[in-house]
C-alpha cells in the first residue's frame, strides 16, 4: 500500500443510511415494518425472486421491509463471495458495483426474506473455528435458524421489559472484553512490530488482486455492527 493508494469505502454509507431511517422512523415518515411503503419507493423489490441452487428463480414469500434492510435480512448477497450469484450476474449482465439503483435492486435474493441464515451460518462458523472435525450440514442451519427466531420471539413476547437491561449489559461486556482481549495480545503477542509497520504496511493474502477490493471486503464484519447498532433503540 502506497500514500497515494486509493480506497472505496463502500459499506461506510450503511452508519449514515441507518441512522437517516431511524430518524425518519421517529418522525413518523418511515414505518419499519410496512410492505406496502418499501414497495411504493422501490417498485422493484416488489418483483424480486429467490435464486435456487440450480440457477432457476423463485416468487419469494413474503415482501421486503424497511427492518428487513437495514438488518440484512431481507435476502440480498454479494456476488464476489457466491459462486451461483455470480454466474447469475454475468447471465443476466448486471454489475452489483456499477451504482446503477436499478441494476442493483434488480438482482435476485439468496434467501427468502428475514430469515436468519446469515447468523445461523455464522454460528457454525464459529463452531468449525472450533472444532475442525466438525461439517457444516444445510439441515443443521435450518435447526439453528428455527432456535434463533424462537429466541427471539420470547424476548419479544416476554421480555421487552428487560431489552434496556440487556442492553447495557451487552454493552458492558464488550467494552470490558474489548480493553480485556486487546490488553492481552498486545502483552502476549510473541511477535512485536514498528508502529511503521503497523500502519502503512499492507499484506494481502486474500486471494484478490486489487488491495483495495480485499481491505473494502475486510471491512464487511465490522459494518455489520455499524450498521445495525442503532435498531435496538426501537
Amino acid at each position: 500500500m502506497e500514500l497515494d493508494s486509493v480506497f472505496w469505502l463502500t459499506s461506510g454509507t450503511k452508519l449514515v443510511t441507518a441512522i437517516a431511517c431511524m430518524q425518519l422512523v421517529e418522525k413518523g415518515v418511515l414505518r419499519l415494518d410496512d410492505v406496502e411503503l418499501v414497495e411504493k419507493l422501490s417498485p422493484e423489490l416488489e418483483a424480486v425472486q429467490v435464486l435456487q441452487d440450480d440457477g432457476t428463480l423463485v416468487p419469494k414469500e413474503r415482501g421486503i421491509t424497511i427492518r428487513m434492510l437495514l438488518t440484512h435480512t431481507a435476502g440480498f448477497g454479494y456476488s464476489f463471495s457466491n459462486k451461483k450469484l455470480l454466474e447469475s450476474y454475468g447471465a443476466c449482465g448486471l454489475d452489483e458495483f456499477t451504482g446503477s439503483y436499478h441494476e442493483i435492486l434488480s438482482q435476485p435474493l439468496l434467501q427468502q426474506p428475514a430469515l436468519p441464515f446469515l447468523a445461523a451460518t455464522m454460528i457454525q462458523g464459529l463452531v468449525v473455528l472450533n472444532h475442525e472435525t466438525y461439517e457444516m450440514k444445510r439441515w443443521q442451519s435450518t435447526l439453528v435458524y428455527w432456535a434463533l427466531v424462537g429466541l427471539s420471539t420470547a424476548i419479544n413476547i416476554w421480555g421487552r421489559r428487560l431489552l434496556s437491561v440487556v442492553e447495557g449489559v451487552s454493552l458492558l461486556v464488550h467494552i470490558c472484553a474489548f480493553i480485556a482481549i486487546t490488553a492481552v495480545l498486545w502483552a502476549c503477542s510473541p511477535t512485536k512490530h514498528s508502529a511503521k509497520f503497523v500502519f502503512t504496511s499492507f499484506v494481502n493474502n486474500s486471494g484478490w488482486s486489487s488491495n483495495g477490493v480485499a481491505w473494502s471486503i475486510g471491512l464487511l464484519s465490522s459494518c455489520y455492527v455499524l450498521a445495525i447498532g442503532y435498531l435496538p433503540v426501537i
